[in-house]
């Protein structure tokens, strides 16, 4: 064991702080930031003194237990030698109370602090950043292994940078790190782009799946409507008329479903877009009042026809449910009218590059130009 007068000012610190806190209860909560000091105390005492099982590492362990019991487990990190600097992801579970009926992945999360080493490389902390934002964004939209992909990317990109400004002090020179934060830039741009390719599936999803509850909600509807009105009135639910409304009525939603999945499945740019980061919650809320739409318009085109408004069949012919069945349907496609959702996420690294004019083409005029 080294002398104590030996010892480095942090380290005797340390020593003191562990003697007092020896019979103390581990912390309540602690910050990454109080981790990430903990651990590099622990890193200058196994340097100096060759020892594995110090106080420090003590120590740090108690802040380890509490960091993870409300941040979940440490599952990857950097840490840094020269300062007290690291980025790390944890898994925290969120199968909780009545979650545990539906599991789902663990909540990854991304912490950084870096202003110890970064100090003097603003080019640096800027790129640092940006991985940050990326990380919230990804953290909050994706789920499974899309998120653990670019989670771990986004952490193998902040700790290639992390090392070159903790192992090149003095030595760097301002073409090196322009070099280093252009070629990580790039590579954080591919991870946008993976991550808007994983976001734009994750949004399609959740808004089919509540495309789906607005056709169950569209049928439990109808159903409600047919027994109170069976119970309160004198509507009849073996009347033809009736049942050639609910069937108008069902039949435009289950139009509107259609029309959706068959935009969803072009690849065209444009010809169906949600905004993902709005959130699952409003998401799944809009996908959930297209069917609505439908089943409206549908109801339109039956009180039309029954009001000979206009004629789909000749006199001679007479009207079927199955003829309301269909015209419903087609009349759901109207869903496609109402613009819900306006626009895309938004890019922050990486941007789509719009067409260049044509200088031989003529100059667009504002006169008898439509408008989109």
């Amino acid at each position: 064991m080294a002398n104590e007068s030996t010892l480095s000012a942090p380290i005797q610190a340390i020593r003191r702080l562990a003697g007092r806190r020896a019979a103390a209860a581990p912390p309540v909560a602690v910050s990454f930031p109080e981790l990430v000091w903990a651990h590099f105390i622990r890193q200058r005492e196994v340097h100096d003194t060759g020892n594995l099982n110090g106080e420090a590492d003590e120590e740090y362990r108690r802040r380890l237990a509490a960091f993870e019991a409300s941040e979940g487990r440490l599952v990857n990190a950097y840490w840094c030698v020269r300062e007290a600097s690291a980025v790390a992801l944890t898994a925290k579970p969120r199968n909780t109370g009545f979650a545990r009926l539906f599991p789902q992945p663990p909540e990854i999360r991304f912490h950084s602090e870096t202003d110890w080493v970064t100090r003097d490389s603003p080019e640096i902390a800027n790129v640092l950043h940006s991985c940050e934002t990326l990380a919230v964004r990804a953290s909050e939209i994706l789920r499974g292994p899309t998120e653990r992909i670019a989670m771990q990317w986004i952490l193998a990109t902040a700790g290639h940078l992390l090392g070159f400004a903790d192992e090149n002090e003095g030595k760097r020179t301002r073409s090196e790190t322009a070099r280093l934060v252009r070629r990580k830039r790039n590579e954080l741009e591919k991870i946008e782009a993976y991550y808007h390719r994983a976001g734009e599936k994750v949004g399609r999803l959740v808004y089919f799946t509540g495309m789906l509850l607005g056709v169950a909600l569209v049928a439990a509807t109808a159903l409600a409507a047919g027994i109170l009105g069976q119970f309160f009135t004198e509507v009849d639910l073996m009347d033809e008329t009736t049942q050639n409304l609910m069937v108008s009525y069902s039949m435009g939603a289950v139009g509107a479903l259609m029309s959706v999945m068959t935009r969803m499945s072009s690849s065209k740019v444009g010809v169906f877009t949600v905004d993902f980061e709005v959130g699952r919650g409003p998401l799944r809320s809009l996908g959930a009042f297209r069917p609505f739409i439908g089943a409206t318009s549908a109801l339109v085109i039956f009180f039309g026809m029954k009001a000979d408004l206009f004629q789909i069949l000749p006199d001679s012919q007479q009207e079927s449910i199955y003829l309301f069945a269909v015209v419903a349907f087609i009349a759901g496609f109207s869903e496609r009218w109402v613009n819900v959702i306006f626009g895309r996420a938004q890019r922050v690294l990486g941007t789509v590059e719009e067409p260049k004019p044509n200088p031989n083409s003529n100059p667009p005029t504002d006169k008898g130009s439509p408008r989109v």
